[in-house]
This record gives C-alpha cells, structure tokens and sequence, in this order.
C-alpha cells in the first residue's frame, strides 16, 4: 500500500492520478484506488503526519478492493451512490449511505477514543 498526498498538476502521469486529482480537488479527504491511497494535502502535517481516523477509513478501503476485487468494488461503490440518488437522496447523504463508505467509517470509528480524530 502507498499514501501518497493529492498530486500535482504536473504530477498526473495515469489514470489513479488523474482520479485522484480530480476526487481531491473538489472535495474528498481521501480516495483509494486498488491498494494506493491519495490524501489531500491540506491533512497533511509539516512532520508528514496524518490523522490515523482518515488512515484507518482508506486502510479499509484497501481491505475492500483486495476482499471484492478491483471492477466489482467499483460496480458495487458506484451502483450503491446511484441507487442512493435514485431514492432521493442529496449527494452527501447518498455517498454517507453506500455500504463500503459505512464499512470505512466504522474501522474509523473503532480506533480507541485517545486517538485524535481529523473531523
């Protein structure tokens, strides 16, 4: 696995990054594509350190790709955002209601309550 800050313009060298760029500069704290893991810089501290919650959630995504398998992951994930949509949901409520972002969040959730969380 590789965590790797949002990548620059000039950075951009396949589609991962491209994805990544776009996911991050609109409004993602973090996207996970296969077993690489982008977070946008701005969670980033000056030392490199980055909230362990946000860690655990992508961590978990990993888990997800590597369990389901890269095109049904991303099927399912994009299937599920749909459905949520198609049933009236805004587009947080949507994303906040796709069973993998649940799975994620609950990882996140379970870290120990010492742990500074990013949110």
């Amino acid at each position: 696995m590789l965590i790797r800050r949002t990548p620059m313009l000039g950075e951009i060298r396949d589609a991962a990054s491209v994805v990544a760029y776009a996911a991050l500069k609109t409004r993602a704290s973090g996207i996970t594509l296969g077993n690489r893991v982008f977070i946008r810089r701005e969670f980033f501290s000056d030392d490199g350190d980055i909230p362990l919650d946000l860690v655990a959630h992508e961590v978990a995504h990993v888990v997800q790709f590597l369990r389901d398998g890269t095109l049904p992951f991303l099927l399912r994930y994009v299937r599920d955002y749909a459905f949520g949509l198609t049933k009236g949901l805004g587009d947080r409520s949507a994303y906040m209601a796709i069973p993998y972002e649940v799975e994620a969040r609950q990882v996140a959730n379970a870290l120990p309550l010492y742990v500074v969380r990013s949110e």
